[in-house]
């Protein structure tokens, strides 16, 4: 899924942080592992 410029209500990056409470899907990849 590709978005570009202005294709999307918010740019890539431009979303807040967020909140503490919320662990992302991404939080437990191994991103160290590469083949």
């Amino acid at each position: 899924d590709f978005h570009g410029p202005g294709e999307s209500r918010v740019d890539l990056g431009a979303l807040p942080p967020l909140p503490p409470s919320v662990t992302p899907v991404w939080a437990d990849w191994d991103l160290q592992r590469r083949s």
